[in-house]
């Protein structure tokens, strides 16, 4: 398909707006007539009145070419300067996102019959060659790109997962990617992460960026290891931790061991100097390393996915568990640098491998809060099986014998199954699993 390049933002989002080919007028020359329309009539739109919900339709003015636009509100912050309240909004048909005073916003809506127009994609298996090169792709993508009307190839579009893989041909038909290779400023990068839902997606982009040690630990495939759920969190996605295996006999489970033993040293200690760590200060800012409290009243090690300024407030990953929560900032505490090196994430991601909805359905929310509820009434210990062994694993669950926690009894899913609400891909059958011999 042909489209207009918008932006590149930040984190190198490519956002389009698709052209139409047919000879029809395109929708984004439509939506302009009406709004200038009004104005010819009006002479001003109406001013901005009512709640600042998010998601809410309006019509907001973009002073760098001083027209007004379709836009939505994405959120509040507070002007450090004048200490008011603005609004962030999302130019709509365009993509890209500015904070506004009320002044430069209208209660108008305009052509609510046409969508929005505004798409956004990431070049497809690529990554930034270094992250001291963001700010000088970012440029060059933007030089090179908007404005220009280009053709586009959507690589994932079979499976359908967001955001969209794609890429762009220059007008000399030259593939950006291979412009930018040339240029050193990216890197070809295989291991696309498209099977992930993009909630996922986002946050190991963030944790990737962090300051944190990434988990390290290595795994066989078809041997199963003692582990706990540390969160349930998305249709078949969890979190792992990998838990103390007595006798071990192999070295990935004295490495297993040995993290644990840090972990656990390392968490004591930093709950006994919690007491002499700073507070959070008014500059939080996304991908900063923290000490948040959860709701036991315990604190543990975080990071800052979304900062609230208005409210006070972050939202906040748990980095050793996997679960995420909206945090005020009086539970929020800076994390000196040893605790944030020492240990590495203590948790990981995994998919659960051998299972699916039954019925030809899809994965929902409420196939993973039936899942997280299965798991948790579980009395027996559980193992992993793992059946890839790279980032993000893939794994089957077994229950195991309380006697001798290498030893799975059967599926930690199974009540699921004979109930109907998820199905084994293939039969589940524990004697084809190994372990390591004795």
């Amino acid at each position: 398909f042909k489209a207009v390049v918008t932006e590149v933002d930040q984190d190198l989002n490519i956002h389009f707006r698709i052209v139409t080919t047919d000879g029809s007028p395109q929708p984004i020359s439509i939506i302009n007539q009406t709004i200038t329309q009004a104005l010819r009539e009006r002479e001003c739109l109406t001013p901005f009145t009512g709640h600042y919900e998010v998601g809410r339709a309006c019509t907001a003015y973009f002073d760098f070419d001083q027209t007004w636009n379709r836009a939505e509100i994405q959120g509040v912050v507070r002007d450090e300067t004048t200490n008011c309240g603005v609004l962030t909004v999302r130019f709509v048909d365009y993509g890209n996102v500015d904070q506004l005073f009320t002044e430069k916003l209208s209660s108008d809506v305009f052509n609510i019959e046409i969508p929005k127009l505004g798409l956004y994609g990431q070049l497809h298996n690529c990554k930034l060659f270094d992250e001291s090169l963001r700010g000088k792709l970012m440029s060059e993508m933007n030089a090179i790109l908007v404005d220009k009307t280009l053709k586009f190839r959507w690589e994932n579009y079979m499976i359908r997962k967001f955001p969209m893989k794609i890429s762009i041909y220059l007008p000399n038909d030259e593939d950006l990617k291979q412009v930018l290779l040339n240029k050193d400023l990216i890197v070809e990068d295989n291991t696309e992460l498209d099977d992930l839902p993009s909630s996922i997606q986002h946050v190991l982009e963030v944790v990737k960026r962090s300051p944190y040690e990434a988990n390290h630990l290595s795994f066989s495939l078809n041997v199963y290891y003692p582990v706990v759920v540390s969160y349930p969190t998305i249709y078949n996605y969890i979190y792992l931790q990998a838990v103390h295996i007595n006798d071990p006999i192999h070295q990935e489970e004295c490495m297993i061991n040995e993290q644990n033993e840090k972990f656990l040293s390392s968490i004591e200690r930093m709950r006994a100097d919690v007491r002499s760590f700073k507070w959070v200060g008014e500059n939080l800012n996304k991908g900063e390393a923290v000490c948040a409290k959860f709701s036991d009243d315990c604190w543990y090690r975080g990071l800052i996915l979304k900062v609230n300024r208005v409210n006070r407030t972050a939202d906040v990953l748990y980095v050793d568990y996997g679960n995420t929560d909206t945090v005020s900032f009086v539970d929020l505490k800076e994390l000196p640098p040893y605790h944030v090196k020492i240990p590495p994430i203590h948790t990981f991601l995994a998919k659960l491998y051998n299972i699916r909805p039954a019925n030809k359905k899809y994965w929902s929310d409420n196939h993973a809060r039936m899942i997280g509820q299965a798991l948790e009434e579980l009395d027996n210990p559980l193992v992993a099986i793992f059946k890839k062994t790279e980032a993000p694993f893939e794994v089957d669950l077994y229950e195991a014998s309380e006697n001798d926690p290498r030893v799975p009894i059967r599926h930690a899913l199974q009540k699921l199954v004979d109930r109907g609400y998820l199905e084994f891909i293939e039969p589940a059958n524990v004697s084809s699993f190994l372990s390591y011999e004795k």
